[in-house]
């Protein structure tokens, strides 16, 4: 039986709402949490969490980390959607897989 979690809110705290994801999630050890950080503004941070074993690492790297990592967004409107823009970019640059691949 699953139990539902009630009044559970992100904020503006990512510290706050990763606490907030583990203490849902804390029944799965495959949940992993990454928190990424620009090394041009400290202030610019994220967290990846995903499920152990089911993400490309290396497209995960090339397409969010080290874009997120690497741009020098001084002066830039460096808004989520900047952000999004530059992932899909990179993403569509991508050869699309056929099921070949999977199956």
């Amino acid at each position: 039986m699953v139990k539902l979690v009630e009044n559970l809110l992100l904020t503006n705290s990512l510290d706050s709402n990763i606490e907030l994801f583990k203490e849902i999630l804390k029944s799965h050890e495959d949940i992993n949490y990454r928190i990424i950080e620009n090394i041009y503004d400290k202030k610019i941070r994220i967290c990846l969490i995903s499920v152990v074993g089911m993400i490309d690492k290396e497209l995960i790297y090339k397409s969010i980390i080290k874009p997120i990592i690497l741009t020098n967004i001084q002066g830039i409107d460096y808004s989520k959607r900047y952000f999004q823009r530059k992932i899909v970019r990179h993403l569509r640059k991508k050869e699309k897989s056929s099921c070949k691949d999977f199956c």
